[in-house]
């Protein structure tokens, strides 16, 4: 489960969220890890489209999970398959 991977705003849209996730994959692969789950503010179509690119698909809300403001989470999924990425 990923729990957060954050970049700070004055160095966002450099690809350093893309290589975060990469490393996280080859991580996991080494690991074993099949699926990957994390939870996006609804919000958030920047992320959601990261993680789209990485294959994560929505599979299902969590009403309010998010405070200040409040505001649904879309849960994602992936399978870590040990292809290696692009």
């Amino acid at each position: 489960h990923l729990l957060n991977v954050a970049v700070d705003p004055g160095w966002r849209r450099r690809g350093i969220g893309e290589r975060l996730i990469r490393m996280l994959f080859q991580v996991a692969q080494k690991r074993g890890v099949q699926k990957g789950t994390l939870e996006v503010r609804a919000s958030n179509f920047s992320a959601q489209e990261l993680y789209r690119k990485f294959g994560f698909r929505e599979v299902g809300v969590r009403r309010n999970y998010y405070q200040g403001p409040t505001e649904n989470a879309l849960l994602f999924q992936c399978d870590i398959d040990g292809t290696p990425l692009k």
